[in-house]
């Protein structure tokens, strides 16, 4: 099968720190190019569980429907929430990925163990190379955009391992993390598959309360023209009618 055409990247963060997610979109048009169709960010203290039920929502609503890999940072606090994930049917595929000190890429079935330098490497070279494209008007758009200009000075250095150890101190940078995550997965050439045999995968109910609705993936089509698209995805319009415009206000 092809590859995933969306790369869904999660950073848990800790009591003090943000949980954020980024969506990466790749093109056979422009290879090598990744376009930021999302960046979110959770409040702080958000319940792992609301945001397990809120991520496989987002997973199942089109476009990202069977064309999404999902990478979940698992270190630390990481690996209980990717129980969670586990428990429930995801209609994505889930990979767990182990941020570790040393040097070699380790794998055993979905779960990978990835050196802290080949995350980084994959958001810098993307980012020196402006292979990143960020979509106009995502709600969290710029701030990843300054965390991306504070990372690329702290690991720009000639002391990488020293400046790679660094990585995650001071400022917040859990969005590009986030986007590590994704583009890395990206760069792994991981194959589309069924995530059941023998049927199709069910996404969690929708959250519970229009209030809870925060919207995870935007589009670059549709964040356009001022258009305030948090607030349809609250009022309940499906993705397909922001796109093309089915509803009026």
């Amino acid at each position: 099968m092809s590859e995933f055409q969306f790369y869904f990247g999660l950073d848990l963060g800790q009591v003090s720190d943000f949980s954020a997610a980024v969506v990466a979109e790749k093109q056979d048009k422009a290879p090598g190019v990744y376009y930021l169709r999302s960046a979110h960010r959770f409040d702080l203290r958000t319940p792992y569980t609301t945001i397990v039920e809120q991520v496989a929502h987002a997973l199942g609503q089109p476009p990202l429907t069977g064309k999404t890999a999902l990478l979940v940072d698992a270190t630390g606090v990481g690996k209980a929430v990717v129980d969670l994930f586990k428990a429930v049917q995801l209609p994505a595929p889930l990979y767990e990925v182990t941020i570790t000190a040393g040097e070699h890429v380790s794998r055993e079935k979905d779960a990978f163990h990835v050196p802290k330098r080949d995350l980084a490497a994959a958001v810098q070279v993307a980012f020196e190379q402006e292979l990143i494209k960020i979509a106009w008007g995502l709600t969290f758009g710029e701030i990843l955009k300054q965390e991306l200009k504070n990372f690329r000075v702290k690991i720009n250095v000639k002391t990488s391992h020293d400046s790679y150890e660094a990585w995650r101190e001071g400022e917040h940078d859990d969005l590009v993390l986030a986007t590590a995550l994704a583009l890395w997965g990206g760069g792994q050439r991981l194959k589309r598959r069924k995530v059941f045999e023998g049927e199709t995968p069910v996404p969690l109910a929708e959250p519970r309360s229009r209030k809870e609705r925060k919207p995870i993936y935007e589009d670059i089509e549709i964040v356009h023209g001022g258009v305030d698209f948090d607030r349809r995805v609250q009022e309940g319009w499906s993705f397909d009618d922001i796109r093309y415009g089915r509803r009026r206000w």
